[in-house]
Protein backbone atom coordinates (compact mmCIF):
# COMPACT_ATOMS: atom_id res chain seq x y z
CA UNK A 1 0.00 0.00 0.00
CA UNK A 2 1.36 3.44 -0.92
CA UNK A 3 2.07 5.51 1.85
CA UNK A 4 0.35 8.95 0.58
CA UNK A 5 0.20 11.43 -2.57
CA UNK A 6 1.00 15.07 -2.92
CA UNK A 7 -1.25 16.92 -5.16
CA UNK A 8 -0.23 19.91 -6.89
CA UNK A 9 -3.27 21.74 -8.29
CA UNK A 10 -2.36 23.65 -11.73
CA UNK A 11 -1.99 27.12 -12.20
CA UNK A 12 -1.27 28.79 -15.27
CA UNK A 13 2.43 29.19 -17.60
CA UNK A 14 3.04 31.20 -19.76
CA UNK A 15 3.53 31.31 -23.62
CA UNK A 16 6.54 29.32 -23.28
CA UNK A 17 5.80 27.31 -20.55
CA UNK A 18 7.33 28.82 -17.72
CA UNK A 19 5.53 28.94 -14.66
CA UNK A 20 4.31 32.14 -13.46
CA UNK A 21 4.96 32.52 -9.53
CA UNK A 22 2.13 31.24 -7.80
CA UNK A 23 2.99 28.06 -10.16
CA UNK A 24 6.50 27.99 -9.02
CA UNK A 25 4.77 28.44 -5.16
CA UNK A 26 3.23 25.47 -5.54
CA UNK A 27 6.07 23.50 -6.83
CA UNK A 28 8.48 24.69 -3.91
CA UNK A 29 5.75 24.03 -0.88
CA UNK A 30 5.53 20.68 -3.30
CA UNK A 31 8.65 19.67 -2.71
CA UNK A 32 9.30 21.07 0.31
CA UNK A 33 6.41 18.26 1.61
CA UNK A 34 8.18 16.03 -0.42
CA UNK A 35 11.73 16.24 1.20
CA UNK A 36 9.71 15.51 4.54
CA UNK A 37 7.71 12.45 3.27
CA UNK A 38 9.97 11.30 0.90
CA UNK A 39 8.29 7.81 0.52
CA UNK A 40 4.87 9.91 -1.01
CA UNK A 41 4.37 10.00 -4.42
CA UNK A 42 3.45 13.29 -6.73
CA UNK A 43 0.24 13.98 -8.53
CA UNK A 44 -0.01 16.86 -10.69
CA UNK A 45 -2.91 18.39 -12.34
CA UNK A 46 -3.41 20.45 -15.25
CA UNK A 47 -3.77 20.49 -19.23
CA UNK A 48 -4.78 23.05 -21.42
CA UNK A 49 -7.42 25.95 -20.80
CA UNK A 50 -7.88 29.54 -22.58
CA UNK A 51 -6.98 30.81 -18.92
CA UNK A 52 -3.89 28.95 -18.03
CA UNK A 53 -2.26 27.15 -20.69
CA UNK A 54 -2.25 28.18 -24.56
CA UNK A 55 0.73 25.77 -25.47
CA UNK A 56 1.15 22.46 -26.71
CA UNK A 57 1.99 20.91 -24.29
CA UNK A 58 -0.17 20.36 -20.15
CA UNK A 59 0.44 22.76 -17.40
CA UNK A 60 1.52 19.38 -15.50
CA UNK A 61 4.48 18.75 -17.72
CA UNK A 62 5.77 21.88 -16.80
CA UNK A 63 5.10 21.21 -12.78
CA UNK A 64 6.75 18.15 -13.79
CA UNK A 65 10.03 19.26 -15.06
CA UNK A 66 10.28 22.04 -12.19
CA UNK A 67 10.23 19.29 -9.68
CA UNK A 68 12.43 17.38 -11.58
CA UNK A 69 14.73 20.19 -12.03
CA UNK A 70 15.08 19.99 -7.82
CA UNK A 71 15.77 16.46 -7.50
CA UNK A 72 12.89 14.52 -7.31
CA UNK A 73 13.00 11.50 -9.19
CA UNK A 74 10.73 11.16 -12.09
CA UNK A 75 9.50 7.74 -10.67
CA UNK A 76 7.99 9.55 -7.70
CA UNK A 77 5.54 11.56 -9.96
CA UNK A 78 2.48 9.86 -11.16
CA UNK A 79 0.90 9.96 -14.11
CA UNK A 80 -0.46 13.66 -15.12
CA UNK A 81 -4.06 14.55 -14.78
CA UNK A 82 -4.51 16.95 -18.04
CA UNK A 83 -7.73 18.63 -16.47
CA UNK A 84 -8.78 22.02 -17.04
CA UNK A 85 -10.45 22.96 -14.12
CA UNK A 86 -10.86 22.22 -10.07
CA UNK A 87 -13.41 19.62 -10.41
CA UNK A 88 -11.81 17.61 -13.24
CA UNK A 89 -8.64 18.21 -11.43
CA UNK A 90 -10.68 16.37 -8.05
CA UNK A 91 -12.66 13.87 -10.49
CA UNK A 92 -9.10 12.42 -12.65
CA UNK A 93 -7.39 12.30 -9.54
CA UNK A 94 -10.00 9.69 -7.53
CA UNK A 95 -9.31 6.96 -9.48
CA UNK A 96 -5.73 7.03 -9.70
CA UNK A 97 -5.48 7.42 -5.78
CA UNK A 98 -8.24 4.79 -5.06
CA UNK A 99 -6.73 2.24 -7.70
CA UNK A 100 -3.43 2.51 -5.29
CA UNK A 101 -5.03 2.05 -1.64
CA UNK A 102 -3.63 5.79 -1.33
CA UNK A 103 -4.68 6.29 2.77
CA UNK A 104 -4.20 10.47 2.48
CA UNK A 105 -3.34 12.85 0.24
CA UNK A 106 -2.38 16.64 1.00
CA UNK A 107 -3.92 19.70 -1.90
CA UNK A 108 -1.02 22.18 -2.36
CA UNK A 109 -2.84 25.20 -3.52
CA UNK A 110 -2.59 28.67 -3.48
CA UNK A 111 -4.66 30.79 -0.63
CA UNK A 112 -7.21 32.58 -2.75
CA UNK A 113 -8.73 29.01 -3.92
CA UNK A 114 -8.16 26.60 -1.37
CA UNK A 115 -11.77 26.88 -0.24
CA UNK A 116 -13.34 26.02 -3.56
CA UNK A 117 -10.52 23.17 -3.98
CA UNK A 118 -11.44 22.16 -0.01
CA UNK A 119 -14.92 21.95 -1.57
CA UNK A 120 -14.77 19.98 -4.67
CA UNK A 121 -11.92 17.81 -3.32
CA UNK A 122 -14.15 17.08 -0.16
CA UNK A 123 -17.25 16.69 -1.85
CA UNK A 124 -15.45 14.54 -4.70
CA UNK A 125 -13.95 11.99 -2.42
CA UNK A 126 -16.67 11.64 0.36
CA UNK A 127 -17.31 8.33 -0.66
CA UNK A 128 -13.87 7.10 0.37
CA UNK A 129 -12.07 6.05 3.35
CA UNK A 130 -8.98 8.90 2.05
CA UNK A 131 -7.96 11.47 4.67
CA UNK A 132 -7.46 14.38 3.08
CA UNK A 133 -5.36 17.70 4.11
CA UNK A 134 -4.89 20.93 2.12
CA UNK A 135 -1.41 23.36 2.29
CA UNK A 136 -1.63 26.81 0.76
CA UNK A 137 1.27 28.92 -0.16
CA UNK A 138 0.41 32.92 0.23
CA UNK A 139 -0.18 34.66 -2.40
CA UNK A 140 2.09 38.06 -3.04
CA UNK A 141 -0.44 40.25 -4.73
CA UNK A 142 2.76 42.40 -6.02
CA UNK A 143 4.36 39.63 -7.41
CA UNK A 144 1.85 36.79 -8.38
CA UNK A 145 1.56 37.68 -12.11
CA UNK A 146 -2.10 37.77 -12.26
CA UNK A 147 -5.18 40.12 -11.09
CA UNK A 148 -5.40 38.73 -7.92
CA UNK A 149 -8.69 40.92 -6.78
CA UNK A 150 -10.41 39.78 -9.81
CA UNK A 151 -8.97 35.90 -8.73
CA UNK A 152 -10.71 36.73 -5.48
CA UNK A 153 -13.69 37.16 -6.77
CA UNK A 154 -13.88 34.55 -10.03
CA UNK A 155 -13.60 32.15 -6.47
CA UNK A 156 -16.01 33.36 -4.75
CA UNK A 157 -18.75 32.83 -7.71
CA UNK A 158 -17.39 30.15 -8.46
CA UNK A 159 -17.84 28.65 -4.96
CA UNK A 160 -21.31 29.83 -4.39
CA UNK A 161 -22.33 28.43 -7.89
CA UNK A 162 -21.10 25.44 -6.85
CA UNK A 163 -22.90 25.31 -3.51
CA UNK A 164 -26.36 27.00 -5.40
CA UNK A 165 -25.75 23.32 -7.41
CA UNK A 166 -25.59 21.37 -4.74
CA UNK A 167 -22.47 19.50 -6.21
Amino acid sequence: MQKGVIIVLGSANDERGRLIPIGEQRGRMAYGLYRANPDWKLLLTGGFGEHFNRTFRPHALYMKNFLISRGVPEADILPLVESRNTIEDAQMAKPLLLERGCPAAVVVTSDYHWERARFVFQRTFRDTALSLFFVVTETAEDACGIDLVSQRMHEARALKKLMEKGF
